[in-house]
């Protein structure tokens, strides 16, 4: 990990570091490198995939159609609000 890599990874992560952060960054980046390195010398030979850790079972409830509550209601704890909607924060340029 060098400070290109740091800085590559600020600017995808739409971060602005000054040097001392990058370096402090190029730290934490290098320990996350070697836990995961770590990670990957488990032998997981005869170990079937599995998105979770545990076996869990689903607890699913009935949907239940229930009356939405007034717009009014709904929008009064908003920060901002526009044509009755929620206004929020550009997040994708364009």
């Amino acid at each position: 990990m060098t400070d290109i890599d740091v800085a590559q990874l600020a600017v995808l992560a739409k971060l602005r570091l000054d040097p001392d952060a990058a370096e402090e960054a190029v730290g934490h980046v290098r320990r996350l490198l070697d836990r995961f390195a770590a990670i990957q010398g488990v032998d997981t030979a005869g170990v079937a995939p599995s998105p979770y850790p545990l076996e869990i079972p689903h607890r699913l409830r009935p949907d239940l159609v229930e009356p939405a509550l007034p717009l009014a209601e709904v929008l009064q704890n908003a920060p901002a609000t526009r044509a009755g909607c929620f206004a929020v924060p550009r997040v994708v340029d364009g």
